[in-house]
């Protein structure tokens, strides 16, 4: 019978587990408490074959102390988070914590059965159990992946995985399958907050400088009638090394119209230098040098190659050029459905941002319902030791792989060099190709074999498929119309003036609440008491703030996030004089940081609402 107090706590914080726990019956587990020979608890796991022990049948206690031992000379503990891989009866978390008492810990329990039995046992509120950041108990096959999806976007800080011995050989499959997912995830979080802190601020800065143009502008996803596109074939060409053999296909195809050609990244540079006008070329990057990639149109003149921009796309890259402008608003922009809505009433189209412009851009030829997409330069790899098409960039080309570099299957079958950053491109790639169902054909000469597509040299799709023009001239002037509403625009900026002018008044609300905190949390806990809430009521009307919502807050996701995450720990706290001295802390942080911002956007803001108003 699970314990009386572990019951309220299930209850409370882990309501899934509870109602799982409950459908399962003791009768029905393997598994049974023990003694070991030193009178200490054990649990035992009996089935067909010999009996497997979770602990000793010995010394669980000496077991755990060697254990944790041997993780001395190996691991700097500090500023990291443990997460252990098979509660048990918890000796070895014990031990962690006393030699490690400042220590973060999260527990995976990946057997309901046996955390059933542990509970009956354990007492939750007790220690190690209550020093827990995290507890996941996998209650069915879908848990997994969603509790690994859970803890990395909660931790901050580097992690370290300890796997109790005792779960190694009862739970083989499922302890590879969770390393597997876990290592995978840590790296994509990894990467994730790395992109997310260099382009959280230029992601809305760039939105806010771009909407002038964004809201004048037609919508590549939605503005064009059906017989453009649909059904047409359409070349999406990138700038890996194997555009360098397709330059002369290429070349006809856009002389016979064969297929529209959107170029993506650096291909723009490979395609004009060889005398190749793409139907138009796509940009999404947020950074300030992002306007070199189109820099060869200004140099040469060119201003008849449509633009096709990612809204939060760095603001210098369309500032200034005087040809045919279109957009596609992508996740990054919070910014844009705050202003825009089209006259018809229609849902805003958008794109998921993506760590490779040509992720976007398979998105948006789907949406825009090109078919078949025929993938052109699209390596994801090292071909002999050159990573860009001659001409792309400043380097010709070429660029070494490193000796480690992982290999993959190419389209012949034989393994070529990669690296990570194109690993990841591609498993999006191949994840937007599962989700957006129609033909895909790749034509990279020995580039990465890409799942979903089918490899046909470009040559061969010219003489059996490409054989009549479908491109319509001037495209990009086609649109139907639909475009935005101006008067929309402008009473949502009236709002967002009025917003703004706002929050500062809010702001300071919060700080004199704070430091009220402060003051009480040494004389009367009961007036303490009743300043949480009176600061929850600002916080709350802080978070409704329109300026705030769709402006400030996604600038700073990352501290956000901290600030959510600390405050869930903070939630049980019982001594009202350390929760309020946390409390302070963590709100004060981030108070601060959203004052700094709004003093940094103040002529962002007037710029933008100047610029929409004309």
């Amino acid at each position: 019978m699970i314990l009386a107090d572990n019951i309220t706590i299930l209850k409370i914080r882990y309501p899934n587990v509870w109602t799982a726990i409950n459908q399962i019956s003791m009768d029905s587990t393997g598994y049974t408490i023990e003694q070991s020979k030193n009178g200490m608890n054990t649990i035992v796991h009996k089935s067909d074959s010999r009996p497997s022990y979770i602990h000793s049948k010995y010394d669980p206690q000496d077991e755990a102390e060697r254990f944790i031992s041997q993780f001395e000379d190996q691991i700097d503990f500090k500023d990291k988070h443990v997460i252990i891989f098979g509660a048990g009866l918890g000796y070895h978390i014990e031990v962690l914590l006393k030699k490690y008492p400042k220590l973060s810990i999260s527990l995976y329990e990946p057997n309901l059965e046996l955390f059933k039995i542990i509970a009956s046992q354990e007492n939750f509120q007790e220690t190690p159990w209550n020093r827990l950041k995290n507890l996941y108990v996998e209650c069915n096959a879908q848990d997994r992946a969603l509790h690994i999806q859970q803890f990395v976007e909660s931790i901050f800080d580097k992690v370290q995985l300890i796997v109790w011995p005792g779960y190694e050989k009862l739970f083989t499959d499922e302890l590879r399958t969770f390393t597997q997912e876990f290592q995978a995830s840590i790296i994509n979080r990894r990467q994730g907050l790395v992109t997310n802190f260099a382009f959280e601020k230029r992601w809305t800065i760039n939105s806010m400088m771009n909407l002038a143009k964004t809201s004048k502008s037609p919508n590549i996803l939605q503005d064009f009638p059906q017989g453009v596109f649909n059904n047409k074939p359409a070349l999406l060409v990138a700038a890996g090394p194997s555009l360098n053999e397709e330059i002369e296909h290429i070349r006809k195809i856009k002389d016979d119209g064969l297929a529209y050609i959107f170029s993506v990244g650096s291909a723009i540079n490979t395609l004009i230098k060889n005398g190749i006008i793409p139907d138009a070329t796509c940009t999404y990057d947020p950074q300030d040098i992002n306007y070199r990639v189109l820099s060869i149109l200004n140099e040469q003149g060119i201003n008849d190659v449509p633009i096709i921009y990612g809204s939060s796309v760095g603001f210098e890259t369309i500032k200034d050029y005087p040809g045919p402008i279109l957009h596609m608003i992508t996740s990054q922009d919070t910014v844009a459905s705050l202003f825009l809505r089209k006259q018809s009433g229609n849902e805003l189209k958008s794109v998921q941002d993506a760590p490779s412009i040509a992720v976007i851009a398979i998105q948006m030829l789907h949406s825009i319902g090109c078919n078949p997409v025929i993938l052109v330069g699209q390596n994801l790899a090292y071909l002999n030791e050159q990573y860009y098409a001659t001409g792309a960039d400043s380097h010709n080309g070429k660029f070494a792989p490193p000796q480690n570099s992982p290999l993959i299957t190419d389209v012949y079958g034989n393994s070529v060099k990669t690296n990570n950053s194109l690993l990841l491109m591609r498993k999006q790639m191949e994840q937007y190709i599962k989700l957006y169902p129609r033909e895909y054909i790749n034509t990279t000469k020995g580039g990465a074999h890409i799942e979903g597509s089918i490899f046909t040299p470009l040559v061969e799709l010219i003489e059996s498929r490409l054989n009549e023009s479908v491109v319509t001239p001037q495209w990009y002037e086609s649109d139907k119309g639909d475009h935005y509403d101006t008067e929309y625009i402008r009473m949502q900026c009236l709002l967002i003036e009025e917003e703004f002018e706002a929050f500062p008044r809010l702001l300071e609300r919060g700080f004199n609440l704070l430091a009220e905190i402060t003051k009480k949390k040494a004389s009367n806990k009961l007036e303490l008491e009743k300043a949480f809430p009176k600061f929850d009521s600002v916080f709350k009307k802080i978070k409704k703030n329109k300026y705030y919502s769709n402006i400030l807050a996604p600038m700073n996701r990352i501290s956000l996030k901290q600030l959510e995450n600390s405050i869930t720990a903070v939630r049980f706290e019982k001594d009202l004089a350390i929760k309020s001295e946390r409390v302070v802390t963590i709100f004060n942080k981030y108070l601060l940081e959203c004052k700094g911002d709004t003093l940094l956007l103040e002529p962002i803001v007037r710029h933008m609402l100047q610029q929409l108003r004309t």
